[in-house]
C-alpha cells in the first residue's frame, strides 16, 4: 500500500508501453516521459515494467534501469498489412508482444501513447484496463509543418484517434491541448496530469555561465514547428545590442544540416555567436541548463514543453512563445517573458531585455524555480498517475 494524500492504494503492477527508450542511442519526447514516469512510480513502491518497441536488433531483451524493469522487443514487417499500413503492423507487434509479457507479470494496468496508433489493438483486445495518453498528434504536426497527410498518414491518424477512443481512459498534460484532442478525436472526457521532471538539487542560487559569454539556450529540433528560422532571423538584432552573447542550440532533426548550412550562407558575421550543437545527450544538456543565463524556445506551438520546466528547475528565465501549452508553464512577467509566434523581433526584444537585466533574470528564475516544485515535479506528477491507474482498475471489470 501507498498513501496518496488522503488514502491508501494497493502498489501496482504498471506497464508502459513506448517506441525508444532513453537508454538507447535516440528518443523522443514521449520515451522521456515514460522514464521519469516509471522511475518515480517504482519509488513509490510499484512493480513497473517498460515494453520498449523498437528497431534495433542488437539491443539486449531485458535489462534494468534501476528499479524500472525493461523489456525490448523488435518491430517486425507483416506481409502486405505491414508494407502498406505500418500503423497496424506495429500496433499488432506490439499487442503481441505485450501479450507474451502479461502472461508471465500479469500487469495491473498499461499505458500507451496516441502516437501513431501503437496502443490501437492493446485498446480493442482490452487485456487489462487500459489508459491512452495524449501526446502531440499526427494531425497536429502536419497541421504546423502545413503539409498535407499522405495514405500512410491518414492510416496513422485514424489509429492514433481510434486508439484514444478505444482506451478505458485518456489522459493528457496541458488544458489547451486537452481541449485541442477531445475535438479532433470525439473523447467525452480526458484527464490532465501535466509533465514531470526529477528536480535537481537547488541551494536558492543560480549558477551562471563558465566564461565571459552569456549563453542563450534553445533545446529542440531544428523544425517549423519549433520555430527554428524565427530564432536564427532573432540572432543578428540579439548579437548587436549584446556582443556577449553566445546561442547554443541543441537539437537535430532530419533538415539539421540544411539549416546550419543556410544559416552559416546568410550569417557568416554570426559564426563565433552561435554553436549548433546537434543532438545532446541528458549529462551534457543539464550542464548547459546549468551554465545558460536564459532558455529561449521559438515553438509555434508546443501539446506541453517539457524544456521550459527543465530550464526553470534550474533557476534560468525563460523566453517563449504565446503558443500552444507554453502560456500555462511559463507565466508571462513573473517566471518569463511570452512573445507572438513567429515574431522575430519580439523575440529579440525580450532577450536582449533580459540579458541587459540580470536582476530581473535572477527573480524570474527563482520564480520559476519554486513554480516547477510545486507543479511539475517528478512526485506530483507520479501521485496523479497513480491515483488516475487505481481509479481506472476499480471502475473496470474484466
Amino acid at each position: 500500500m501507498v498513501w496518496a494524500g488522503t488514502r491508501f492504494i494497493p502498489l501496482m503492477k504498471i506497464c508502459f508501453l513506448v517506441e525508444g527508450y532513453p537508454t538507447l542511442p535516440r528518443y523522443g519526447g514521449i520515451a522521456t516521459y515514460v522514464r521519469t514516469a516509471a522511475q518515480a512510480l517504482a519509488a513509490r513502491g510499484h512493480e513497473v515494467h517498460v515494453l520498449v518497441m523498437q528497431y534495433q536488433p542488437e539491443t539486449p531483451s531485458e535489462a534494468m534501469d534501476g528499479p524500472v524493469h525493461l523489456h525490448f522487443r523488435r518491430f517486425q514487417w507483416l506481409p502486405l498489412i505491414g508494407r502498406w499500413f505500418p500503423a497496424i503492423g506495429e500496433t499488432l507487434w506490439a499487442a503481441w508482444a505485450f501479450a507474451a509479457l502479461h502472461r508471465t507479470i500479469g500487469f495491473d494496468v498499461i499505458e500507451y501513447p496516441n502516437w501513431q496508433g501503437i496502443g490501437l489493438a492493446l485498446g480493442w483486445l482490452r487485456l487489462l484496463p487500459t489508459v491512452a495518453r495524449l501526446h502531440t498528434s499526427m494531425t497536429e504536426t502536419l497541421d504546423v509543418a502545413g503539409k498535407s497527410p499522405t495514405l500512410g498518414d491518414r492510416v496513422m491518424i485514424w489509429a492514433e484517434r481510434v486508439s484514444a477512443q478505444w482506451a478505458c481512459r485518456v489522459v493528457t498534460h496541458s488544458q489547451s491541448h486537452r481541449a485541442k484532442l477531445m475535438a479532433s478525436y470525439q473523447l467525452s472526457q480526458v484527464e490532465m496530469i501535466p509533465h514531470g521532471i526529477g528536480l535537481p538539487p537547488w541551494n536558492g542560487t543560480q549558477t551562471g555561465p563558465q566564461t565571459g559569454r552569456l549563453g542563450v539556450l534553445s533545446v529542440g529540433p531544428l523544425t517549423a514547428r519549433k520555430g527554428i528560422q524565427t530564432l536564427l532571423r532573432a540572432i543578428k538584432p540579439v548579437v548587436e545590442a549584446v556582443p556577449e552573447v553566445e546561442f547554443w542550440i541543441a537539437g537535430g532533426g532530419a533538415d539539421h544540416a540544411k539549416v546550419v548550412k543556410r544559416f552559416g550562407e546568410e550569417y557568416p558575421e554570426l559564426a563565433g555567436h552561435v554553436r549548433f550543437l546537434g543532438f545532446v545527450a541528458d549529462e551534457e544538456l543539464a550542464r548547459l541548463y546549468e551554465q545558460c543565463a536564459l532558455y529561449v524556445s521559438a515553438a509555434i506551438y508546443e501539446s506541453f514543453g517539457l524544456t521550459f520546466v527543465e530550464a526553470m528547475a534550474r533557476g534560468k528565465a525563460t523566453v517563449g512563445c504565446l503558443a500552444g501549452a507554453v502560456p500555462e508553464i511559463v507565466v508571462h512577467e513573473a517566471t518569463g517573458l511570452l512573445v507572438p509566434p513567429s515574431d522575430s523581433e519580439a523575440m529579440a526584444a525580450a532577450i536582449v531585455r533580459l540579458l541587459r537585466h540580470p536582476e530581473e533574470r535572477t527573480t524570474m528564475g527563482v520564480r520559476g524555480r519554486e513554480r516547477a516544485e510545486t507543479r511539475f515535479s517528478d512526485a506530483v506528477m507520479a501521485e496523479g498517475i497513480e491515483k488516475l491507474f487505481e481509479s481506472v482498475r476499480a471502475e473496470f471489470s474484466f
